[in-house]
């Protein structure tokens, strides 16, 4: 209950009912499950013997799969006579020499910091890959060997340690005195961004690396610097990286839906991304109507049963907002006449007949033509017909 306090305050260890209401609310956790198999009394009997320290409780319990299994760890902690922070260092000893060389590795790197550490960070020191990394996390957190933070600046978990494991992990580090150099050494690489070749690119990734960047631009400059280049891998993780630096983002949602949609040929992907820039894409203008028109485009060929429907609300979207784009009013049009909807065919394709820019003239005049026909408009198909045959197209 202590909030704020100029002073230290020692707290009092549970009593036999808190530890046993401690241990009754672990065994709704996962991975506790089989606290609940305790009784009353050898519950108590787990609180004293840990003596009652939540923290000692709870280390010892991750170390078990059952309930006898727990009552025999207690016991044997019981008969040490061990209390406070000796107890505490007994126990975390036990769960320490039990981890993996990864997870040692984890702690010891967390080690290093008074303050957490963001996920990509402790990445580089351990040179652990993603997948094992995220397990490893998920096994220190149920343990309460690491503390995750969120950072609302970084947009990214961060982990640290709290300062009694602090303390006992660095006394670990310490007895390899090439160790902390070693992770000191290799964290300044990558804050100073030194794997980056090109120094223009150096200076952005450094930024970023450091949180000074907090802006998801440099990323995509990047991101289609790599892709002009034909790395396609890189940019791929560049421009994911863009849209969690900033998930609010429509531009960088958009470009990374071009990209899926032309490079990687992934539709049904660039299309949660082009409807993500959507939700976020400005209440009107130009951005938002290339939203929706690039949108519109994949969805007709997307292969969905309603595939001519979703276009055509999408193209209607971008014509409010550029009503004078060719592109989209030929777009609409062609999507209309699955439809049969000519009438609506000839009121958005007269404009363009006589377009300046020669590749529109030529979409836009045969389905015009159609429109008139079908719409037994004799005379005006015969007109275009007679100007497509004496004019350029």
């Amino acid at each position: 209950m202590v909030r704020v306090s100029v002073q230290p305050v020692d707290l009092e260890p549970f009593r036999d009912e808190e530890a046993k209401q401690f241990i009754l609310s672990l065994g709704q956790v996962s991975g506790f499950h089989y606290l609940s198999d305790l009784s009353k009394e050898e519950s108590i009997r787990v609180g004293r013997a840990c003596d009652g320290i939540p923290l000692a409780i709870k280390w010892i319990a991750s170390q078990c799969e059952s309930a006898p299994e727990l009552l025999s760890r207690a016991e044997h902690v019981e008969r040490t006579g061990k209390h406070g922070e000796e107890l505490l260092e007994f126990c975390f000893r036990r769960v320490f020499d039990s981890l993996s060389v990864d997870g040692k590795l984890a702690l010891q790197v967390l080690a290093l910091f008074n303050r957490p550490l963001q996920s990509e960070a402790i990445l580089v020191s351990t040179a652990l890959p993603g997948h094992k990394f995220q397990d490893l996390t998920d096994r220190l957190l149920a343990d309460s060997l690491i503390q995750r933070m969120f950072d609302p600046d970084l947009n990214d978990y961060c982990y640290g340690l709290l300062p009694i494991t602090r303390s006992f992990v660095y006394g670990e580090v310490r007895k390899d005195l090439e160790f902390e150099p070693k992770i000191r050494r290799r964290l300044t690489d990558y804050y100073e961004a030194r794997d980056v070749a090109d120094p223009r690119q150096r200076i952005i990734i450094r930024e970023i690396r450091q949180g000074r960047g907090a802006s998801e631009a440099p990323l995509l400059d990047l991101a289609k610097a790599a892709e002009r280049q034909g790395d396609l891998d890189t940019a791929d993780g560049l421009y994911q990286q863009a849209i969690q630096r900033n998930p609010s983002s429509w531009r960088a949602a958009r470009e990374y839906a071009e990209f899926l949609r032309h490079k990687r040929v992934n539709i049904g992907e660039a299309l949660k991304y082009y409807e993500q820039a959507a939700v976020n894409a400005p209440r009107m203008g130009p951005d938002r109507a290339l939203i929706f028109r690039e949108w519109g485009m994949l969805l007709r060929v997307c292969g969905a049963p309603d595939a001519a429907d979703l276009a055509i609300e999408k193209f209607e979207i971008a014509l409010e907002d550029s009503p004078n784009d060719p592109v989209v009013r030929h777009a609409l049009a062609a999507m209309l006449k699955r439809k049969g909807m000519f009438e609506r065919i000839i009121v958005l394709l007269e404009p363009l007949v006589d377009h300046h820019d020669s590749e529109t003239r030529s979409r836009v005049r045969p389905l015009l033509l159609e429109a008139y026909e079908m719409t037994s408009k004799q005379m005006r198909a015969a007109e275009l017909r007679h100007k497509m045959r004496v004019q350029a197209p």
